[in-house]
């Protein structure tokens, strides 16, 4: 069976947080997601780490601008953080979720894996 993550991206939430309402304890936020395995079970824990882990936005934002593509409201979209040993990412269920554990405030967020097809030819 073939899955993909590919249009994972598509999962938006409405909610976002303004850089500067957090930069000054960005790298303290947590991201965590789990999975739910093909077939049902118990969810397990992926991947648990803080924002720290990532290369920061102004790293991405100075990339952009020597481009010539920064504008008011870009909005970043990372990497991720590494993952748990052992644990088959290719499940049926995801759920994600960014916290900060100053304000208690949550993004998440889960989406169903549908398979993709046998490719033709």
């Amino acid at each position: 069976m073939k899955t993909s993550r590919t249009g994972a991206w598509t999962h938006w939430r409405r909610t976002a947080w303004r850089l500067a309402e957090v930069a000054d304890r960005l790298d303290t936020l947590t991201l965590r997601a789990w999975v739910t395995p093909v077939g049902g079970g118990e969810e397990l824990l992926v991947q648990d780490g803080t924002a720290g882990e990532l290369l920061p936005p102004g790293y991405w934002a100075e990339v952009l601008r020597e481009r010539g593509e920064l504008r008011p409201g870009t909005v970043l979209i990372s990497g991720t953080i590494p993952m748990r040993e052992g644990v088959d990412q290719f499940a049926a269920r995801w759920r994600v979720e960014l916290a900060d554990p100053a304000t208690g405030n949550v993004i998440a967020l889960a989406y169903d894996v549908v398979p993709m097809p046998e490719p033709i030819g």
